[in-house]
């Protein structure tokens, strides 16, 4: 239990510098980061701050769709959402010298980041304790349409979280454009990151010992 304890906490604070990262370059962040984002070059609120709002929007509305369903030590949730808001903020200052001045160096530094996301996240899911926020708002969207239309194909956790990825993208997208005139947190890494978290995060869970959950799902 230490040891996958250990794992979640340092995927946190991985995918944490891989979000500063990808801010810093300024090319577009990942696809559940860019509302965050996109609102802090608005408001004068901070990405981790802002994570960490819609850290804890996502908890209420896994407690409204599931009702009786809702396993309360999913309010963990809370913290690792909390602690993922605050490490984006306390990484931010240390990341901020690296600000690169050339379109490559922003390539470069983007790819660092998404690198180290899918790293943080491949860790944080291997850990198989408690989901972020983010990743538990996809599951139970997910089980809330399986439970009222069946099992049908299309409705599992791959499609779902693809149209909540569409949906953040294009809600900051639209944001950046209307109370700023262009695009902020969503451009060619996010693209990249799209494509490739996957992939990492795969390559990492499968280096590592299979372990089984703390808590089962209600049917």
């Amino acid at each position: 239990m230490v040891w996958r304890v250990f794992l979640l906490l340092v995927g946190i604070g991985i995918m944490s510098f891989g979000v500063s990262l990808t801010v810093v370059a300024g090319i577009g962040t990942t696809t559940n980061s860019s509302l965050p984002v996109a609102l802090a070059a608005i408001t004068d609120l901070s990405v981790g701050q802002l994570t960490i709002v819609f850290n804890f929007v996502y908890v209420a509305v896994q407690i409204l769709l599931l009702r009786s369903r809702y396993q309360w030590i999913q309010l963990l949730q809370l913290v690792t959402g909390l602690i993922f808001g605050l490490l984006i903020d306390a990484t931010a200052p240390l990341v901020e010298p690296l600000r690169p001045e050339h379109y490559w160096q922003e390539l470069g530094l983007a790819l660092i980041g998404v690198v180290g996301m899918g790293i943080g996240i491949g860790m944080q899911v291997g850990a198989n304790l408690i989901n972020l926020p983010g990743e538990g708002f996809v599951v139970a969207i997910t089980s809330a349409l399986r439970r009222r239309f069946g099992p049908r194909p299309r409705l599992h956790f791959g499609t779902v979280k693809t149209v909540s990825d569409l949906v953040h993208v294009a809600v900051a997208a639209a944001l950046g454009l209307i109370f700023l005139g262009h695009l902020e947190g969503v451009r060619e890494a996010t693209i990249i990151a799209a494509l490739s978290l996957g992939a990492i995060s795969k390559t990492v869970l499968n280096r590592l010992p299979h372990y089984p959950p703390i808590v089962r799902p209600k049917e």
